[in-house]
């Protein structure tokens, strides 16, 4: 029987996954995400100590502490990065302001379709990125990034370069450590050390998706080994890196 492979899209400022579900512990990760069962319903809840509920898809805010239980399912997984133009556009288009975190999100029908074909059939990078626009009902690419204080556009960009520790960017930016924390907290909405890390494992998926191995992955993005590696990936996304960079699992891999 024909068995299609898990679907990876990446770009700068999100990731889409189209493939089989996985079952996730406890965890939480900067990006928001919206989760879509392609050919069924989903459990998720808040954590071990909430009830389940069961769900066509749903919205998980960022830095929301959230597990799954989709077992056989094939999911449709949009990942956005918080300080992005399209996040802060889809905020600023969402029906309900004051919505949970972890809620239920309304998903097009003919949507869902289109995602459920792609994940059998594939698709381009540019027919992938409509759908991911659609996800968000946004018509149109956002082109005017959200307005930050200067001093935290430099953080974000030099942590998403080549992040040496919060002293060393600090004294880079003439701010004391406290100072900036406090800033890129107030700004951001997340400590530095997480976003810092949320970075380092994006980067560690890029690593893999043209692949390197964990080892060399781990060391490319300033994890001590893959162990260490394997453990934030796993707190992060509460599932193993093994998905990746596994040479003998088949990925259908775009870097748009």
């Amino acid at each position: 029987m024909f068995s299609a492979p898990p679907r990876i899209f990446l770009w700068s400022d999100r990731f889409l996954y189209l493939g089989p579900s996985f079952d996730t512990r406890c965890h939480r990760h900067h990006a928001a995400q919206i989760l879509v069962g392609l050919d069924g319903a989903f459990r998720l809840r808040g954590g071990s100590e909430q009830t389940w509920s069961q769900m066509q898809s749903a919205l998980i805010d960022t830095d929301t502490p959230h597990m799954t239980d989709a077992t056989g399912t094939d999911m449709a997984a949009l990942y956005l990065e918080p300080e992005s133009a399209v996040y802060a556009a889809f905020q600023q288009s969402r029906e309900t302001k004051n919505a949970s975190r972890l809620d239920s999100f309304s998903v097009d029908p003919a949507l869902r379709q289109t995602l459920a074909e792609y994940r059998v059939h594939g698709a381009p990078c540019e027919q992938a990125h409509r759908a991911s626009l659609a996800l968000l009902k946004l018509e149109q690419e956002p082109q005017m990034p959200p307005e930050l204080d200067p001093r935290v556009v430099a953080a974000l960009a030099r942590i998403r370069g080549d992040y040496e520790g919060l002293d060393e960017l600090a004294q880079h930016l003439h701010l004391s450590p406290s100072r900036l924390a406090h800033l890129f907290r107030e700004h951001t909405g997340v400590a530095i050390r997480r976003y810092a890390l949320w970075s380092r494992l994006r980067r560690a998926v890029e690593y893999a998706l043209n692949g390197a191995s964990l080892t060399e992955t781990a060391h490319a993005t300033g994890f001590t080994d893959s162990a260490h590696l394997s453990n934030s990936f796993r707190q992060m996304f509460g599932l193993p890196p093994s998905f990746l960079f596994d040479k003998r699992i088949n990925l259908d891999v775009h870097i748009c």
